[in-house]
């Protein structure tokens, strides 16, 4: 292999490593990234194509395969009422991990009763917090996206993730409407313990392991999707907090004054005034992908130095920088150390 290959394959592992959740414990055993899905990402290996593959997926900006971990549920009812919200009391199609449809309300009942007697535990009843009963997923693509197809890859997606070790149900919604969402998403709801008794937790680094996981199934079907932690797709905004933010809508729709803000609405309030909203971003990362654009312009490979090209435009837009022989450097006005000053107008209070 030749120098200038090495070095190429040398920086796309890096850039691969930092894609990619296989966060080594801590010094501290107890701070876990890793909790459910640890060995299988550490057991993936980078490789040169899928690194220049997600390069590629990078620099066109495709579309983000995204995933939320909801509210757990707790006690038969409260997970009968997940399921009947999923299915729309019996009108949406639902499927459990073998892939049976069920609409009957009654046997979503049954499944809630039975997931809740296969959970407990005598123990439980000693402890202070409840265990819950099921874990509740939202897996999720932008508007236009073939539903179908959404429904495909996070069935798919469910049945790599979770195998036959734990008991799961999911459906689609393509919802329109007034406190509806357009994207196609599907509910995905997970008994909380497995079939052996190993109850289900989920750490920050299991969260994009099963988004990467759910865009590598959209892939395969034909939809072109990515999942890349936002500090590695340009400068991050410190967004306000959920409930500030609904806060802030209903002060605006009604054009009222909100004289007793709340605790998390003053905090987001100081935040702001003192500048501390401002997107930022990483110095490492920027300097891994000057680095690795170099190296992708230096290969004698034609389409390494047009993937390089497309990507030296992606990284001084997105991160706003400039290429020069000392490096990269911020664009002239640009604040926050290069990430551009980007800031929102103060809630109206």
């Amino acid at each position: 292999m030749a120098e200038g290959t090495k070095a190429l394959a040398a920086k796309l592992y890096a850039a691969q490593e930092a894609w990619r959740p296989i966060r080594r414990p801590a010094k501290d055993k107890t701070a876990r990234n890793l909790i459910l899905f640890a060995s299988k990402a550490l057991a993936t290996k980078p490789t040169t194509k899928a690194a220049t593959a997600q390069l590629a997926r990078i620099s066109r900006k495709a579309p983000q395969a995204m995933l939320k971990v909801s509210k757990a549920t707790y006690g038969a009812k409260h997970t009968f009422s997940n399921f009947t919200y999923i299915s729309r009391n019996g009108k949406v199609p639902i499927y459990d991990q073998d892939g049976v449809e069920i609409t009957d309300v009654e046997d979503m009942m049954a499944l809630a009763q039975e997931w809740h007697e296969l959970n407990f535990n005598p123990d439980d009843l000693d402890t202070r917090a409840p265990a819950p009963d099921a874990r509740r997923l939202i897996l999720s693509m932008p508007k236009g996206s073939d539903p179908d197809i959404v429904l495909q890859a996070a069935a798919a997606a469910a049945r790599a993730l979770f195998e036959d070790k734990y008991d799961y149900i999911y459906g689609l919604h393509t919802d329109e409407g007034k406190g509806k969402s357009p994207h196609p998403h599907v509910h995905l709801t997970v008994r909380a313990k497995s079939h052996e008794g190993v109850p289900l937790a989920f750490g920050p680094d299991d969260i994009l392991y099963m988004r990467r996981v759910f865009a590598t199934e959209l892939r395969e079907r034909g939809i072109d999707a990515d999942a890349t932690p936002q500090i590695m797709r340009g400068a991050k905004l410190n967004n306000e907090h959920s409930k500030t933010y609904q806060a802030r809508l209903n002060v605006e729709k009604n054009n009222q004054r909100a004289d007793k803000p709340t605790r998390t609405f003053e905090r987001d309030i100081k935040r702001m005034e003192n500048g501390q909203d401002r997107a930022y971003y990483s110095a490492d990362v920027v300097q891994l992908y000057s680095e690795l654009m170099v190296e992708l312009m230096k290969s004698p490979v034609p389409e390494h130095n047009r993937l390089g090209q497309q990507f030296g435009q992606f990284v001084s837009y997105s991160y706003n920088v400039t290429f020069n022989a000392d490096g990269p450097a911020p664009k002239p006005g640009a604040g926050g150390g290069g990430a551009g000053a980007i800031e929102r107008d103060k809630p109206k209070i």
